[in-house]
């Protein structure tokens, strides 16, 4: 088996021989550092992705229990160029439908300018998911970058 690239949090991690583990049912499966991936290949391969979500950040202004426990090893603020490649991926594959969710997306800085290169390039509905905590101006800018969907969850206890 030749040496192959996926892209796993954002991050392209290359496999060699070595790192294969095995193959079954919808992937192929390889260890690498103590990491075990599981990299999907069927659907993928057979159905166009039809909508993603891209977790922007952990930070948040409020603390749900249901949101802490993240293991602190995946923990990250990702930078705009880090969404941004994601979003070319996406985007290179036609991709209609994106959620942006965190922690809270609204205090990640460059949330505006992200959501209207989205827009700008082709993204048809794009939605965020927040706490509502956000300025009403805030929600005004996404909308006028080209955010066409807030879910806003109610259950966040301070």
């Amino acid at each position: 088996m030749a040496a192959k690239s996926y892209f796993v949090r954002g991050k392209k991690v290359s496999f060699t021989d070595k790192d294969y583990k095995a193959t079954g049912g919808e992937g192929i499966i390889y260890t690498k550092g103590g990491t075990v991936y599981k990299i999907f290949l069927d659907a993928s391969h057979q159905t166009p992705l039809m909508r993603c979500e891209l977790i922007l950040t952990d930070a948040c202004n409020f603390k749900c229990p249901y949101c802490r426990g993240q293991r602190k090893d995946l923990k990250k603020n990702l930078s705009f160029q880090e969404a941004k490649n994601i979003l070319n991926i996406w985007i290179k594959e036609k991709v209609k439908n994106v959620r942006f969710s965190g922690g809270e997306p609204t205090i990640w800085k460059d949330i505006v300018k992200l959501t209207q290169y989205a827009h700008d390039n082709g993204i048809e509905r794009i939605a965020i998911s927040s706490n509502g905590s956000a300025s009403q101006e805030m929600y005004q800018n996404l909308l006028n970058a080209g955010c066409n969907d807030f879910s806003i969850s109610l259950d966040a206890c301070c």
